[in-house]
């Protein structure tokens, strides 16, 4: 039994531990060299009262064990990419934050996310969206370290954690590396799809929560985005406050298109020979009950972020046309 175990020695001890106290019970698993498992239980023997001896059962689960690790690992790993999924990820974080705080050093979070994939799943169909997600993750195994931790968060997102005593600079290179994984085209069932990513940096401080290091790994993210894409941008604090704006402008918008706080303003269009207004361009306003009368760099960037865009120019539309209806009407 001894060469076929993976650890003979542990296996030596426990029995000379048990036969030193006869009356103990013992539960334990024995791991054999060529991947089976068995669950070991030892009990004392009694005939009238007294120890004669030592009984052993032993039961094979093999198949069980790797039951339960397949089960584990699906829990805890994308299915499409192999990669840890988010709540493997959150606790790699956590646990890497609590190294940090112990230790010290330095931690980062990289939040990827592809740009305009839902143009690969609209033209070519989703199964070849999964095979893009398939090979940046190959590419991505390939540009890490095997200390890194590399995610598969949802969608189009991947997230790395660097820890392990990297600095900033670092950080930032494996950044490069990671757009760097974009210039060569991705070749999807015989057809060449050209990507790009937008990725955010955030670096984590000895009291820095996941929750935080999270968050401002994705509002750098989306401010790479609205920079321009395919780029990288690290956190700062202006991102928050101006994260925390857009919640509060983007609420008080859905209540201004309630209640036609919206209202569009007109700049004539004159033709010179004449002196003649031949047409109007309408211009939206906010008439905001605080702030006054608001232009509309103050919250249509907003609008197009949260969506409510369409809402707005179908507002606009309505009023324009009524306005011109009045003015046949009355001119």
């Amino acid at each position: 039994v001894l060469k076929q175990l993976a650890n003979p020695d542990a296996f030596l001890a426990k029995i000379a531990e048990l036969y030193a106290q006869p009356e103990a019970e013992s539960r334990d698993v024995l791991h054999f060299l060529d991947g089976r498992v068995f669950d070991r239980y030892s009990r004392a023997q009694y005939v009238d009262g007294e120890i004669v001896g030592r009984v052993w059962s032993f039961r094979d689960v093999t198949d069980r064990r790797r039951l339960e690790e397949q089960l584990a690992h699906q829990a805890l790993h994308d299915s499409l990419t192999n990669l840890a999924n988010q709540s493997l990820f959150r606790d790699r974080v956590e646990h890497a934050l609590t190294r940090l705080a112990r230790s010290g050093g330095h931690l980062a979070v990289l939040f990827l996310d592809l740009d305009n994939f839902k143009t690969v799943n609209d033209s070519l169909g989703h199964r070849a969206g999964d095979l893009l997600l398939v090979g940046v993750t190959e590419r991505l195994r390939q540009c890490l370290r095997a200390t890194d931790t590399a995610a598969r968060l949802g969608g189009d997102e991947f997230a790395v954690l660097l820890e392990d005593e990297i600095s900033e600079a670092a950080v930032l290179s494996v950044a490069e590396r990671l757009l760097g994984l974009f210039q060569e085209a991705f070749i999807i069932d015989a057809t060449e799809v050209s990507a790009s990513a937008s990725i955010g940096i955030a670096f984590a401080t000895g009291d820095t929560s996941c929750e935080q290091l999270l968050r401002n790994a994705d509002l750098a993210m989306y401010t790479a985005k609205a920079r321009g894409k395919g780029r990288y941008e690290a956190y700062e604090e202006e991102m928050h406050e101006r994260a925390v704006e857009r919640l509060v402008v983007v609420a008080e918008l859905r209540h201004a298109i309630e209640r036609h706080e919206l209202v569009p303003h007109y700049q004539p269009i004159i033709e010179l020979a004449t002196g003649r207004v031949v047409a109007v361009e309408a211009l939206v306003r906010w008439h905001h009950p605080v702030r006054g009368m608001l232009r509309p760099d103050a919250f249509l960037g907003f609008a197009e972020e949260s969506g409510l865009i369409e809402d707005i120019g179908r507002l606009v539309l309505s009023q324009a046309c009524a306005d011109l209806r009045r003015w046949q009407l009355t001119c």
